[in-house]
């Protein structure tokens, strides 16, 4: 053997190390680690004949990167009856009572895109503020009842981001009760009880 041959097969470990460390040789990553982030500033409001949920759209992904996949908003409700099933499965065990499509990061990968083909730096690139308020109306709850609200950020491909917090109604037109609940709830005994704060 060889100088050459042998100051090759010497390096060998450290070429392989660097190739995979770049990200570009190394295993595929589930699409589900890319997933959004939880959405933001949650707030609720009650009427006469429904109740108003208001969020702000994520801007990273599940790793802290910029989120670049974000179809739509789910707006789930379960009936507080419900929570022994929805505990086991609280996408499966709720009801979609509607979608808000995203429109701040389609604009801004739009714009990262159009940076790319221009080769002009990424990092001047940002979401836009105007585009990052969204809100639904849920007019089909019954006074009387008890809901649990989540709002969950869904990619093209249907994968749900994360979930942080829940919004608990006990509706009554505008005297409603409205708790935010962290996403540790069912660990906690009397958590559905016993409401964190009140939302205004």
């Amino acid at each position: 053997m060889n100088l050459k041959t042998l100051i090759f097969y010497m390096m060998l470990p450290v070429i392989s190390f660097s190739l995979l460390g770049c990200g570009h040789y190394g295993p595929p990553q589930p699409p589900e680690r890319f997933a959004p982030a939880a959405v933001l500033n949650i707030s609720t409001t009650s009427q006469a004949d429904g109740v108003t949920l208001q969020w702000r759209s994520p801007e990273k992904n599940l790793q802290g990167k910029p989120l670049e996949d974000l179809q739509y908003f789910d707006i789930r409700r379960t009936d507080l009856r419900d929570i022994p099933q929805f505990r086991k499965d609280p996408i499966k065990n709720s009801i979609s009572v509607g979608t808000v499509n995203d429109k701040a990061i389609a604009d801004f990968v739009a714009r990262r895109s159009k940076a790319r083909s221009n080769k002009t730096p990424l990092r001047k690139e940002k979401i836009n503020p105007e585009l990052i308020q969204y809100d639904f109306f849920d007019g089909s709850v019954v006074r009387g009842e008890s809901y649990l609200y989540s709002i969950v950020p869904m990619t093209k491909g249907d994968i749900p981001g994360k979930v942080e917090h829940y919004v608990r109604v006990r509706f009554s037109g505008t005297e409603s009760e409205i708790t935010l609940l962290d996403s540790d709830i069912f660990d906690r005994p009397y958590a559905l009880a016993f409401p964190s704060r009140t939302l205004p």
